[in-house]
């Protein structure tokens, strides 16, 4: 670790978090400060009356998904979002240049969204630079739709790595990894929570399963552990956060009749960003893996119980704890006063009846979806909502006997998840318009060079045809 001096108005904080995605606060596939905000150790934090900084992103990572689906029912979505995100990137290429005034020369949760384990255990602010700086010349010289989009979705986690380990761009904090951050800063409590990126998010995300398993990503990940296992004996406590149970995410819909475990289906099928198929038993196999992983991790980690204060927290139990879509037991539903009850199902909405317009008339509007099931997850189906995130923070009270009131800290989280409280009605449709156009360039006109012209003669099109379809349905 670098030999740094810490500001001593920054010393021993009541709680750091380190880890990927999970950790960070994202959903939907987006990173931003009000997400951040919501993130299990905010919630925590919060709770216990702690004081915590979070990451304050002045603009969303490269793109806010929730918000293009929920002006989705525009039809030039899909060719204004290039210039929406090209807009968001020049922001962060100011940011990074002048920083903006009142910035946290640190912060409390230096988690990374989409970081490998590699990333979490050796990636700097350096680091994270010198990718961002690489990527942008790629993306600056991309042309065509689909380039440009990919060399922006790139940038995302450039842009969230440099900014979340050195917000101030401050020289003498340059080579600090997520775990140097940590050690240096030496807080009473330490959350360590990674691992996801190695194999686990193509499965639940795309229904892909690694070729070789998950056993290539078992030796960087226990070698993750080893690392955390390294702290100084000044972090009072270190909380371990194994990996969770990959059959349990909302984005894996079960299809079928059940194998004769009980508790797979016969397959999954993925509903975000498009349409997957996996086998149930070849799912079951992943969970088999992930299990035994955190087995051979909780080896790794008991003699070290008996010599300091570790918490291991059973990810993998806490899912399954509240998989309904699996089990069906109302057990594993959220049930917050009168609201419906929120389970691990994919998000859903109900149309509801048509409201007339004021003044009469009968001008054709999209159909209004209000929430009908699913919650505990985002958009993406991976990463939890705010009540999720909160029902999370929950069990991390519970297992490290903290004070906690979990009727008020889900309904607190309720009153702020507006996909449930004010459900995007576009979603469904944003939905089937990604899985076409995603068809259409999968199979493009050999004869057809041009991506925009490609876009406006194919994509448009069935775009009017689906919201043509969504009038019909009311």
């Amino acid at each position: 670790m670098p030999d740094i001096e810490i500001p001593k108005k920054y010393r021993s904080p009541k709680l750091m978090v380190v880890g990927d995605s999970l950790a960070q606060g994202c959903r939907s596939l987006s990173v931003s400060k009000d997400l951040c905000a919501q993130s299990y150790g905010s919630v925590l934090a919060e709770s216990q009356g702690w004081d915590y900084i979070a990451p304050t992103h002045p603009q969303p990572v490269v793109m806010d998904v929730e918000d293009i689906i929920r002006r989705a029912d525009d039809l030039l979505t899909f060719v204004n979002i290039r210039k929406r995100i090209d807009k968001n990137i020049q922001a962060w290429v100011r940011t990074f240049e002048s920083p903006p005034s009142g910035t946290s020369l640190c912060f409390d949760n230096v988690a990374i969204a989409g970081s490998t384990t590699a990333q979490f255990i050796g990636h700097t602010a350096k680091t994270w630079r010198k990718e961002f700086r690489d990527k942008l010349a790629t993306y600056d010289k991309a042309t065509g739709l689909v380039a440009k989009l990919g060399a922006a979705g790139a940038l995302h986690f450039s842009i969230n790595g440099q900014f979340t380990l050195n917000p101030t761009g401050d020289a003498a904090f340059d080579d600090l990894t997520q775990l140097d951050w940590a050690f240096a800063r030496k807080p009473e409590t330490l959350i360590v929570h990674f691992g996801h990126n190695d194999g686990l998010y193509p499965i639940g995300g795309y229904g892909q399963i690694p070729e070789s398993g998950l056993a290539p990503m078992k030796k960087a990940y226990l070698e993750g552990i080893k690392q955390a296992l390294s702290a100084p004996a000044e972090i009072g406590h270190l909380v371990i956060i194994l990996l969770p149970k990959i059959g349990c995410v909302a984005n894996l819909v079960p299809e079928g009749d059940r194998l004769p475990d009980g508790f797979y289906h016969e397959s999954y099928k993925t509903v975000f960003p498009y349409e997957a198929s996996i086998r149930g038993k070849d799912l079951a196999e992943m969970d088999a893996q992930i299990k035994a992983i955190n087995g051979e991790a909780r080896t790794l980690i008991g003699p070290h119980q008996a010599k300091r204060r570790i918490t291991v927290i059973d990810t993998y139990q806490v899912f399954s704890k509240y998989d309904f879509k699996n089990t069906g037991s109302p057990s594993a539903q959220i049930r917050i006063e009168d609201a419906l009850p929120i389970d691990n199902r994919y998000l859903e909405g109900r149309i509801v009846p048509e409201t007339p317009l004021p003044g009469g008339g009968n001008l054709a509007t999209r159909p209004t979806r209000t929430f009908k099931q699913g919650g505990f997850q985002s958009i993406d189906g991976m990463h939890p909502s705010a009540v999720g995130y909160a029902a999370f923070a929950v069990e991390l009270a519970n297992e490290i006997n903290l004070p906690r009131n979990k009727e008020a800290i889900l309904k607190k989280a309720l009153k702020k998840e507006k996909l449930i409280t004010d459900f995007p009605s576009p979603l469904p449709g944003f939905i089937g318009l990604v899985n076409l156009i995603k068809d259409i360039f999968d199979k493009p006109d050999k004869t057809e060079d041009d991506e925009k012209t490609m876009f406006i003669k194919k994509a448009a099109p069935i775009c009017v045809a689906s919201i043509a379809r969504e009038f019909q349905r009311r």
